[in-house]
């Protein structure tokens, strides 16, 4: 598990942002009143520079298989379902993801790949556990990126070795873990 992973909060965001929703092109009822149609009308905003180099937004939609525009217009009619404070957040996140480098956000988008790769009750766990994670003290989640530090730091071997006794001492029964415990603590006032 990445630092990264941490940061799960941002695996809700869409993989288009909520803002991109509102300037994909739609075809308008036949009833609308005549004017511009909406396919004329310029793509972004016009206080919003354009990116240089980056294909218009149109042309992106086109190229863009059905199979993922159908799932792009079931994700922003779920988005548009969300109550106006989730939408809020929603956006929120997007646009601190989007204010990152470009090496993080891309970091962060490969450890999401690569959480949506994990079996489904890998997932479950890791949601389970960044949801603890987040209801700890500022206190309590340093401690766990602190000793994440550490763990991440130490030499692969000796990562493998401590992992494999965590994994053993999670196998112990409750009493066979005191009476480790109790082990330890007596060796630990000898010294």
């Amino acid at each position: 598990m990445t630092r990264a992973l941490l940061i799960l909060g941002i695996m809700a965001l869409p993989a288009v942002a909520p803002a991109q929703f509102e300037k994909l092109p739609m075809k308008a009822p036949a009833s609308q009143a005549p004017g511009p149609r909406f396919e004329k009308l310029p793509m972004q905003r016009p206080e919003t520079p354009r990116a240089p180099g980056k294909d218009d937004l149109r042309e992106r939609w086109q190229k863009m298989p059905e199979a993922r525009r159908q799932a792009l217009r079931a994700r922003m009619q779920r988005f548009k379902a969300l109550p106006p404070g989730e939408r809020a957040k929603l956006k929120a996140r997007w646009e601190r993801f989007r204010s990152l480098p470009p090496q993080k956000r891309q970091k962060i988008r490969k450890n999401f790949q690569t959480f949506q790769a994990l079996p489904a009750g890998e997932q479950a766990t890791l949601r389970k556990n960044f949801k603890r994670f987040a209801k700890m003290s500022d206190a309590g989640q340093q401690q766990v990126r602190t000793l994440f530090d550490r763990l991440t730091a130490m030499p692969p071997s000796e990562r493998a070795r401590f992992l494999g006794n965590l994994e053993r001492y999670r196998s112990l029964t409750p009493g066979q873990r005191q009476r480790l415990i109790d082990a330890f603590l007596r060796k630990q006032r000898k010294r």
